[in-house]
């Protein structure tokens, strides 16, 4: 957000007390949510939330003030906060409340909303909507066309052409590769997740008060705006019409790479975005995190053993991995095999196993150097993955010290995979755990 936006947003808060405590509202959730305590959030937010409460129904009750700037910031504030302490719903009242607000003043010929009060609502939107899996409700701000409900992959391509023409002409220049697994919508979208990757790497490098810093950090806001808009209309467009898996009179079915990937690639790419661009704090209490985090494992847990070790792009998987394995550091614990730890890591872990066996992949140089060839922050990215891979290391090792101490006996597998999974534990877990070298059936 530019400096003139900043002005803005500040004198209308100094000015409606709505918006004022919406404001410390913001603040005091952020501050929260970076604490990374696991108590409940603060009295102050709860304070300010209910004193924006208090003013926005006393504005409401007045037709001169109902549709006010201010009061609409407000608005948008709480449906932050609630999306930011919501861990069970999946609905925003405060949302549904801006929808009606936002309706009305179009109806009254008040569309037209400052820039600082347009990036906040496309903020909110895209949190929510990355956080739920919901349709974003307000991307017609972003791109200036109208956007269907229930979008078909023409209309995802439209509009995605739309949020495209609005990126700054000075991103760093780079091709657009496709990977295996992606199409060409995807692959544009992770052109773009890799653009911002280099230019928050960018921003890294400069003097943090130099005036070209603050000009990239604009750019980099705007980007990000865009680019989770493009996420999450994809996303919905998949929902609603998988053209991809199933083909239509007009396009044919993806290949089988694709369909394997798709749902995961949607999910990670949130995840990475929020975790390295956003560079939100992976806490037991980062709502959206654990939610999207949640969805990226189990795309990955309903695929089928042929989907997972044939048609998933081993290299994709890779980089895929370290994104949840980070996320999943904040959120649980470091998994153990001798006792505790996070269940959902255990598994992680173990599917690194196998795919590092698969690989021959022997040291966290060569994983690196396969992993940073899709979307990467080095002084982001490098420490928590190396601290993944090193978990890696010991749980293997706890593994290999386990069988060799029962040598002899019939090897089942550990009983945090059996919680995981039941009884029958698939066999691409079982072989994770197994040394190489071992002689023991598979």
């Amino acid at each position: 957000m530019g400096m003139q936006a900043e002005v803005s947003w500040f004198t209308q808060a100094t000015a409606n007390p709505a918006f004022f405590h919406g404001t410390l509202l913001l603040g005091a959730t952020y501050r929260a949510l970076t604490l990374g305590r696991t108590s409940l959030f603060s009295p102050e937010c709860y304070h300010h939330q209910a004193e924006a409460i208090r003013h926005i129904l006393v504005n409401l009750e007045s037709p001169e003030t109902q549709l006010q700037e201010g009061n609409v910031a407000a608005v948008a504030c709480l449906a932050a906060f609630e999306t930011a302490i919501n861990h069970a719903a999946n609905e925003s009242m405060h949302l549904d409340g801006l929808e009606r607000l936002i309706a009305v003043r179009k109806a009254k010929k008040q569309e037209v909303l400052p820039g600082y009060l347009q990036k906040l609502i496309q903020w909110v939107d895209v949190s929510h909507a990355s956080a739920n899996l919901k349709r974003p409700r307000f991307l017609s701000l972003q791109a200036n066309i109208p956007t269907l409900p229930n979008p078909t992959l023409d209309d995802e391509v439209r509009l995605l052409n739309s949020l495209n023409s609005q990126w700054p002409s000075t991103f760093p220049s780079s091709p657009v590769t496709i990977y295996e697994g992606m199409d060409g919508v995807t692959a544009y979208i992770f052109h773009r997740v890799r653009q911002l990757s280099s230019l928050a790497s960018q921003i890294q490098a400069c003097n943090p008060k130099g005036e070209a810093t603050e000009e990239l950090r604009r750019q980099y806001t705007q980007g990000m705006l865009l680019l989770e808009g493009q996420v999450n209309a994809s996303i919905w467009s998949l929902i609603r019409n998988n053209v991809r898996q199933h083909g239509s009179a007009t396009q044919p079915r993806a290949d089988e790479p694709v369909r394997s990937c798709t749902r995961t690639w949607h999910g990670t790419c949130l995840l990475y975005i929020h975790l390295f661009l956003r560079r939100a704090h992976p806490g037991p209490r980062s709502v959206v995190i654990s939610k999207v985090a949640m969805r990226v494992k189990y795309s990955l847990r309903i695929l089928s053993e042929t989907e997972m070790w044939v048609s998933f792009p081993k290299p994709f998987l890779l980089w895929v991995l370290f994104v949840i394995g980070v996320a999943e550091s904040g959120i649980g614990q470091v998994a153990s095999t001798a006792g505790g730890g996070s269940t959902d890591m255990i598994w992680l872990l173990q599917i690194l196993g196998k795919l590092r066996g698969i690989m021959c992949l022997e040291s966290w140089e060569e994983a690196r150097a396969i992993v940073k060839q899709f979307a990467w922050v080095e002084h982001l990215c490098d420490a928590p993955s190396r601290t993944l891979w090193e978990d890696s290391d010991r749980y293997l090792m706890e593994l290999s010290g386990r069988l060799q101490v029962a040598r002899g006996e019939e090897w089942t597998a550990p009983s945090n995979a059996s919680s995981l999974y039941g009884p029958n534990t698939p066999n691409h877990i079982i072989d994770a755990e197994l040394p190489v070298s071992s002689g023991s059936p598979k």
